[in-house]
């Protein structure tokens, strides 16, 4: 549920007006209507976003992951590929939102594994092509000196 405050010069909305939660300021002029389809795009952006790193992930290593956890990751997929695809931001529904949201927590949870697999073959390739730039002649280059009163900055607060 969305809740929605007018203060002097801004409407904050919040997630059930809780503490902590995440809120958007808007200016004053921006009605309840426009707030409601401002949540729909987000939660439809949102939902595309991880349609796309989804179909990557499954393009990157879906050969390397257990079948049926393929399987289930591609059901929840086109599950949420049609969602999207039969809603329109402009007047979707407060249901609509939440269907779209649930379903994309339901692929998040069913892709997770595949998104490990992924995430560990980046780290291999990383590897094989080595931590990082090689700083071994970095002393020998800056003239060996070790200056061990250097001071990396100071300041003052006025």
């Amino acid at each position: 549920m969305v809740v929605v405050r007018n203060e002097p010069d801004t409407i904050t909305v919040g997630q059930d007006g809780g503490v902590g939660e995440q809120s958007l300021v808007l200016p004053d002029d921006v009605t309840r209507l426009q707030v409601v389809a401002i949540k729909a795009v987000e939660a439809r952006n949102d939902a595309d976003a991880m349609v796309f790193q989804t179909e990557k992930a499954l393009e990157e290593v879906g050969d390397k992951v257990d079948a049926t956890q393929k399987a289930e990751v591609e059901a929840d997929l086109a599950h949420l590929k049609d969602l999207i695809a039969k809603t329109n931001p402009e007047v979707m529904s407060d249901g609509e939102v939440d269907d779209i949201k649930a379903a994309k927590e339901k692929l998040m949870n069913s892709a997770q594994q595949l998104f490990t697999k992924m995430y560990e073959q980046m780290q291999q390739q990383q590897g094989a092509q080595g931590a990082g730039p090689d700083m071994s002649g970095f002393q020998q280059q800056s003239g060996g000196n070790n200056d061990d009163n250097v001071v990396d900055g100071d300041y003052r607060e006025v």
